[in-house]
């Protein structure tokens, strides 16, 4: 029933924008859009597949997505797995009270509490390098 309340608009669906920035190992994707299932989620999946190649580590700036989808909770549930034994929990930051409902729905609310922590952690702000779906 949770997905009735948070579906978009067909007609006047967002798609995801992804803002990659990186310093060093670290590597912030800025998201601005709907994260939702389907082909919203190409551009994220690209520039993720990208950082974690590099050996990046990866932190996900929320403050910009207004929709999520259970695809895109899995995808950052694998991202901390992958990350986690090498660089330690943490790959959220910024995330709306809204989007952070859909991640507590779908049973990944520890998702939540590393980002709590990290929260007053500097992102990375260093000269943009790319930029994916407009």
């Amino acid at each position: 029933p949770w997905v009735l309340f948070n579906r978009g608009s067909s007609a006047g669906e967002q798609h995801l924008r992804v803002s990659v920035e990186q310093r060093g190992q670290e590597c912030t994707l800025h998201l601005e859009g709907a994260a939702q299932n389907g082909a919203g989620l190409a551009a994220f999946r690209s520039a993720l597949s990208d950082a974690c190649a590099k050996g990046l580590h990866v932190t996900l700036d929320l403050r910009g997505v207004t929709q999520v989808g259970t695809a895109f909770v899995g995808l950052v549930q694998l991202l901390d797995g992958w990350q986690r034994p090498r660089s330690g929990p943490g790959v959220l930051r910024h995330v709306p009270e809204r989007i952070g409902r859909t991640f507590r729905w779908a049973g990944a609310e520890y998702l939540l509490a590393a980002a709590e922590k990290r929260a007053e952690e500097p992102l990375a702000k260093p000269s943009r390098i790319g930029q994916a779906g407009a």
